[in-house]
């Protein structure tokens, strides 16, 4: 028998698998046999042919038909799913819902959420009898989303009022041009948990508060907290030195330096201390009890890990009285109980470094009280930056007070020993532009100093040496930065 496709027609697109319907193959089988010679099994051949072709055609239509009714059905069945949705939120509506069920209806997690509870996306009309069924399904949902559209508003009013009180903070401590002093105040973070801020935060009219309403609880806040850190630094210092006569403030004491325990930089005196950025950045714990407001302001900032006071009010968890300075003081002769840095400065007191060869040329220079303890608490944390035991040795082991003749000596250049210069902008020292909140943080130049100046703040002439003078920029309060101290001049020794 020649061979021949019966399979398919030469317009058919379908898959290569041969389907055939049994009866039809069989009757055709019949009429080839039947044939009696080539020419009449070709007209078999070509008759079978036109039949599956027009078949074939047939069969795409009825495809055709099929499909598109069964997309009829999928859009008439997702048509009764919207609808009954659309019933199911205008009955919740009602109900005191609406918030809550137009939250899920319009994001795509909401939605993903509806389609996890069966009873919502059926494809049938919503009686009265199956909106039961469907509410009682859905309340664990929507209180859900109650609780989660309460959190939102309550932290977003949060975050607002936060910034308010960072405005009120400014408002009342800083002016525009800054000073140093300025930025040696409380922050957010210190104040936050406060009775009284708390309260306003958290009270029903949160929403409608300014800054000026903040203002006025702040003051109060403030004053209470600048006296409160006081009180703490007053005691480390009594801690330290042992009974101080009650007409003395321990802070004017020349053995009032406090360092940090988390960066070991060199010691801060009061109230430069208070703009100490470890201050802020030092990891703190949360406060007790942790209720809903303090897990809404870690949300809200993520102050419970970072940039927070949680150790305790104060925020001074990293402070703590320099070690060695009450040691160099009493092996100076200089009683650490009275001896203030007032006292020292009015009586002209300064210092030399005995030489012990490790830093050539230091020993021919004269310091100031100032400069002695950020010498030897910088030299110190390069030396030891992970201890403190042998700390008070190295501070004795240095240090004299200079004679009379060597303060004849540099009493021509003494008066520039406290002015820092253009040199300090490079030693990694962070400044600060008097007129805007621009900080340099890093080792800046004097090009990109003047720069800013001029293009921000309109100055011509610009001389950073001029600025540094008139305050126009200053070094940040919270980096110890050491007096310069003075050279001797050429001449013989006077040890």
């Amino acid at each position: 028998m020649q061979e021949m496709d019966i399979r398919r027609s030469d317009n058919d697109s379908s898959s290569s698998g041969a389907v055939y319907h049994v009866p039809q193959l069989e009757q055709f089988v019949r009429d080839w046999n039947a044939a009696e010679s080539a020419s009449a099994r070709m007209e078999v051949y070509k008759r079978q042919k036109a039949v599956v072709a027009s078949r074939e055609e047939y069969a795409h239509l009825l495809e055709k038909w099929w499909q598109n009714r069964k997309r009829n059905r999928a859009q008439e069945l997702e048509a009764l799913k919207t609808q009954r949705l659309s019933d199911i939120s205008d009955r919740l509506t009602r109900l005191g819902w609406g918030d809550e069920i137009r939250r899920l209806c319009d994001t795509d997690e909401g939605r993903a959420k509806l389609r996890r509870i069966n009873s919502v996306f059926q494809p049938a009309k919503l009686t009265d009898k199956t909106f039961e069924n469907v509410r009682r399904n859905m309340t664990e949902l929507l209180t859900e989303t109650r609780n989660t559209l309460a959190k939102e508003k309550r932290q977003a009013t949060l975050s607002n009022n936060l910034k308010l009180l960072t405005t009120a903070l400014e408002a009342h401590y800083v002016q525009i041009p800054r000073t140093p002093r300025m930025l040696c105040r409380p922050y957010v973070a210190d104040i936050l948990f406060e009775p009284e801020i708390k309260a306003a935060l958290t009270s029903s009219t949160a929403d409608l508060l300014t800054a000026q309403d903040l203002a006025s609880v702040t003051l109060t806040v403030c004053q209470r907290w600048e006296e409160l850190v006081k009180q703490e630094l007053r005691a480390m210092v009594r801690a330290e030195v042992g009974d101080i006569d009650d007409d003395i403030d321990p802070l004017q004491l020349a053995v009032a330096f406090f360092s940090c325990s988390r960066c070991h930089n060199a010691a801060l005196r009061y109230p430069e201390v208070l703009a100490h950025r470890c201050r802020l950045d030092y990891e703190r714990l949360w406060p007790e009890p942790v209720d809903q407001y303090v897990l809404d302001v870690h949300s809200v900032t993520f102050i419970g890990l970072r940039n927070g006071s949680f150790i305790r009010p104060l925020g001074l968890g990293a402070a703590r009285l320099a070690p060695g300075v009450k040691e160099l003081l009493t092996a100076l002769g200089m009683p650490p109980t009275t001896t203030t840095v007032k006292q020292l400065m009015q009586d002209d007191v300064r210092f030399r470094r005995l030489d012990d060869g490790k830093y050539p040329g230091d020993d021919r220079k004269v310091h100031t009280w100032i400069g002695v303890v950020g010498h030897s608490s910088l030299r110190f944390a390069m030396n030891y930056p992970h201890a403190s035991v042998v700390q008070s040795r190295c501070f004795k082991a240095r240090w004299r007070l200079a004679t009379a003749e060597e303060l004849d000596a540099i009493s021509q250049l003494a008066l520039e020993s406290h002015t820092p210069g253009i040199h300090d902008l490079r030693q990694g020292i962070p400044w600060v532009c008097a007129l805007c909140s621009r900080e340099w943080s890093g080792y800046c130049d004097q090009f990109e100093v003047e720069q800013h100046l001029q293009s921000m703040h309109n100055l011509e002439d610009v001389r950073v040496e001029q600025c540094v003078k008139d305050g126009t920029i200053f070094l940040h309060p919270g980096h110890a930065y050491s007096d310069r101290p003075i050279p001797l001049p050429d001449a013989p020794d006077s040890v």
